[in-house]
C-alpha cells in the first residue's frame, strides 16, 4: 500500500480547485488534474475514490480556511449586536469570495445530473447552520433574543445578512462591493433584532 503525504494531498486538491474552477466539475477530468499536479491518474485514486469525493474535499479545504472566524468572533464576549454583526460580515465576505462564487457556480450547473449540491448540503451546510443555531439559542436561552425555532432564526439570519448580493455575485454582477455587502449586513441585522426582540423590549417599542 503507498503511503499518502499530507504534502501531495494539498498539491492535489489545489490543481482539482483551479481545474473546477476554469472547467467545471463534467469537465476536469482525473486525468487533467493528474498532469496538472504532476503524476498519475492512479494516485490520484490513491488519495481520492472519486472525483466526487476529491470535490468535496476542495469545498472542505476552502470552508476550514474561512468558516471559523465567524463563529470565533459570534462566541466572543460583549454587545450581542457588534457579535453578530462581526459575524455576518465575515460570512458576506467569505460568501462573496470569488473561490466560493466559483464553487456554487459548479453545483447549479451539476445539479439536474448529479447529487453534488444535495450531498455538500447535507455535508457542509446544514452542520454550520446548526451551529449558529445553537449560538442563537444560548442567545434565547439567556433572554436576549425572544423564544423560537433556533434553526429558522438562523436560515432567516442568514438571507437578511446576505439580501440579494450572493444572487447577483452568481449572476456575474462585479459591480458588488465590500461598502455594499456592509450597509446590506446592517440592515439585514436591524432587521433580524426587531424581529427577535425579547418580548419586553419589542413591548416597549410598540407602546413608544
Amino acid at each position: 500500500m503507498r503511503l499518502k503525504s499530507p504534502k501531495r494531498r494539498q498539491a492535489i486538491i489545489e490543481a482539482a480547485a483551479g481545474m473546477f474552477r476554469e472547467r467545471g466539475f463534467d469537465r476536469a477530468s482525473m486525468h487533467a488534474i493528474a498532469a496538472r499536479v504532476g503524476g498519475s491518474k492512479g494516485t490520484l485514486y490513491n488519495y481520492f475514490p472519486s472525483k466526487e469525493e476529491l470535490f468535496f474535499a476542495v469545498v472542505e479545504d476552502a470552508l476550514e480556511a474561512q468558516a471559523a472566524a465567524p463563529f470565533d468572533a459570534l462566541g466572543g464576549r460583549g454587545d450581542l449586536h457588534a457579535r453578530l454583526e462581526q459575524f455576518a460580515r465575515l460570512y458576506v465576505e467569505f460568501r462573496l469570495g470569488d473561490d466560493v462564487i466559483a464553487l456554487d457556480r459548479i453545483l447549479i450547473a451539476e445539479s439536474e445530473r448529479t447529487n453534488l449540491a444535495g450531498t455538500m448540503h447535507e455535508r457542509y451546510v446544514q452542520p454550520q447552520w446548526r451551529r449558529l443555531a445553537e449560538a442563537l439559542k444560548a442567545e434565547m436561552d439567556a433572554g436576549r433574543l425572544r423564544p423560537a425555532d433556533p434553526y429558522r432564526a438562523a436560515t432567516q439570519f442568514r438571507l437578511l445578512a446576505e439580501g440579494d448580493l450572493v444572487e447577483r455575485r452568481l449572476r456575474g454582477d462585479r459591480s458588488v462591493s465590500s461598502e455594499m455587502a456592509a450597509g446590506e449586513v446592517s440592515e439585514g441585522l436591524e432587521a433580524f433584532l426587531r424581529a427577535y426582540a425579547p418580548e419586553a423590549e419589542a413591548d416597549g417599542r410598540e407602546a413608544a
